[in-house]
């Protein structure tokens, strides 16, 4: 169970050092700015006081980063301290600090003199799942061809991979011209069922930005379709079934009211996935079995797929997929 988050916007720094200090086995810090002298002394000072505890930290190839560990890094490694490099080859925005694989430190405060001036803010959680999260995601940025344990889901589960990184991956034009042939498309688009229109879905490129890279493509809704479209549409769907259900029931319209509004809460609830959702491996195979919605439940995505992917696993996944048989007609 996630403990109440503690929210700090004063006093962060010292803060900061009082759970450094009381530190028992391990901290991993990835961070895009770290010039503190005060934080980075804290830090020294115990891996002095008990060098068996493993201190790593990460930061942002940057000019900044780059002159003050260039004059820093060498009390680092005189204590043990590993700075490891930045292997994602993109800015790295992180800010979070993992303290004996229990409490996580994250928020928008960058380790430097300049942040205590700003309005900034940290927030520290005790939650062993949260701290195994951010370690895989320390993991990540730090070693080389790491590959997390949901991303190896998506090696086991090809068509499940196929189709939600059609739908969400942020595809460089490259890229998609390189898996244009084994790219899902999707479809959305409404029917008649003999009593009122329906609405059909698949997830696929049409609820993907990148759809731009392919004109050929024609909807009845505005490109790239948006979630909320089939949300309002299950709305009104449920609506109109409490409706159906109160007609000839006059007796009964005092409760339609409530009836609607409670739709409208579970509907709410369904689409309210938090940062604090995120979900175990085994849970998420569970889901994909399942055949779960991705198009509904987008933060699978979003929490649990794209902070661990990059463009080689992309091309690795995709290498493995056979391109998408074209369907005829007559």
């Amino acid at each position: 169970m996630i403990a109440e988050p503690k929210v700090y916007i004063k006093g962060i720094e010292k803060k900061l050092i009082e759970y450094i200090s009381s530190t028992e086995k391990s901290i991993y810090i990835a961070m895009a700015w770290f010039t503190n002298n005060d934080i980075k002394n804290s830090l020294i000072n115990l891996k002095k006081k008990n060098p068996n505890i493993i201190i790593e930290i990460v930061v942002d190839d940057n000019y900044i980063n780059d002159n003050y560990f260039s004059n820093t890094k060498s009390d680092f490694d005189s204590v043990g301290i590993k700075v490891k490099k930045n292997l994602t080859g993109i800015f790295l925005h992180n800010k979070f600090m993992i303290i004996d694989n229990q409490t996580t430190i994250t928020g928008s405060y960058n380790y430097s003199k300049k942040a205590n001036w700003n309005l900034e803010n940290i927030i520290i959680v005790n939650s062993d799942n949260l701290s195994n999260y951010y370690f895989r995601l320390f993991q990540f940025i730090t070693i080389e061809n790491f590959k997390d344990e949901n991303i190896l889901l998506l090696f086991q589960h090809p068509k499940f991979a196929q189709s939600i990184i059609s739908t969400y991956y942020n595809f460089a034009k490259k890229e998609y011209n390189a898996f244009k042939e084994k790219i899902e498309i999707g479809e959305c688009y409404t029917y008649d069922n003999g009593l009122g229109d329906s609405l059909f879905y698949l997830p696929g490129l049409v609820f993907n930005s990148k759809i731009k890279y392919n004109e050929d493509i024609t909807s009845e809704f505005e490109l790239p379709v948006n979630k909320e479209i089939i949300k309002k549409w299950i709305e009104n769907e449920n609506m109109n079934l409490t409706l159906d259900f109160f007609s000839g029931k006059e007796n009964l319209y005092h409760l339609i009211n409530d009836e609607l509004i409670e739709n409208t809460r579970s509907l709410e609830i369904a689409f309210k996935r938090k940062i604090e959702k995120i979900i175990p491996t085994e849970e998420i195979t569970r889901l994909i079995e399942n055949e779960v919605n991705i198009i509904i439940e987008d933060d699978l995505w979003l929490m649990n797929f794209e902070p661990f992917i990059n463009k080689k696993i992309i091309k690795e996944i995709f290498d493995k997929i056979k391109p998408i048989e074209k369907k005829n007609w007559w």
